[in-house]
């Protein structure tokens, strides 16, 4: 991580070669979506998607008690090489971060009048969903 906050850190020996460029971006970056602005304790939220992605790292198939699958490490590289394109480029960090039942990773950002939320399936692939304030739907 270069960023200044450097909260997600560099990938653990768990992630060792998978770069950024091995994901699905055709998408543009939330970065892209909103500009940077500064956020209140930013540096906190970071943290917590920090917190969060290692709480993920640690599922165990069946987390869910209802036979969920435990995220795949090739999701949760790409989820991490994103985040760590998004922090450094200086958008806002998500609002939410959960894992899909079968191996995967949603990320979501709750504004206002706007939602967004890319899905990383259990291969890497990423599928973006945007809700407009003017309630239009963006998929890509």
């Amino acid at each position: 991580m270069r960023s200044s906050a450097a909260t997600l850190g560099e990938p653990e020996a768990s992630y060792a070669g998978l770069r950024s460029d091995e994901g699905s971006y055709e998408a543009p970056t939330v970065a892209a979506m909103w500009s940077p602005r500064p956020v209140p304790r930013a540096r906190e939220e970071w943290a917590k998607i920090a917190r969060r992605l290692e709480e993920l790292r640690h599922l165990e198939n069946c987390w869910d008690g209802e036979g969920a699958s435990a995220p795949a490490m090739k999701a949760l590289g790409v989820t991490l090489a994103l985040l760590q394109e998004i922090e450094s480029g200086g958008a806002i960090p998500p609002t939410a971060m959960a894992p899909t039942v079968v191996g995967g990773v949603l990320l979501e950002w709750r504004m206002a009048d706007t939602y967004l939320e890319v899905e990383i399936s259990d291969r890497g692939a990423m599928e973006w969903m945007k809700k407009n304030p003017d309630g239009s739907v963006d998929m890509w």
